[in-house]
């Protein structure tokens, strides 16, 4: 118990650091995905609004974390790039966006497993990153590709900005 209480406080650092903008070493990724892999959905619950607490500790911009899954019982490689989309998503959020509110949903049905973090800020035209990708996003898209999921940012100019994630109900199901 002891060890697993330093990583998570090694863990904090990590978050914080990727929050307030600061170069992260490589090395350290390691250390979230053995903490995925040891919690599961269940720290992926109680990381999204950890994540949102400190997020609005630090911008001063409200984050609001509605999960409607009772059972978040997730493969490790799932858990794992929600969170990092999240990351990112709020990163964006903090550089670009100029938002003061900003809500993250997770959703289940039959079908998929949705991810949507939607801000209020001002937008921009998505057709101008389409071809001309930035590191966040490639790397957003990147993580969809890797679980087989659709990606999709739907935003306009002066109305906000929503980073949808579909993950097929067929990508969910842990294998033995």
């Amino acid at each position: 118990a002891a060890s697993l209480i330093v990583v998570m406080c090694f863990f904090d650092k990590l978050i914080i650091s990727v929050l307030i903008g600061k170069i992260i070493p490589v090395g350290y990724i390691s250390y979230s995905d053995a903490l995925m892999k040891i919690r599961g959905g269940y720290f992926l619950r109680v990381t999204l609004h950890w994540l949102a607490e400190q997020f609005y500790k630090h911008t001063r911009i409200s984050c609001e974390v509605s999960i409607g899954v009772q059972n978040l019982n997730l493969v490790d490689k799932i858990s794992l790039n929600i969170f990092r989309i999240v990351q990112e998503s709020l990163t964006n959020v903090t550089r670009h966006a100029k938002a003061t509110k900003v809500t993250i949903n997770l959703i289940k049905n039959e079908q998929e497993l949705l991810l949507k973090i939607s801000d209020n800020g001002i937008g921009f035209d998505v057709s101008s990153v389409k071809n001309n990708y930035t590191f966040g996003i490639f790397g957003m898209r990147e993580r969809a590709i890797v679980l087989n999921s659709e990606f999709d940012i739907i935003s306009h100019p002066s109305q906000g900005t929503s980073i949808l994630l579909r993950v097929p109900s067929t990508q969910l199901v842990k294998k033995i």
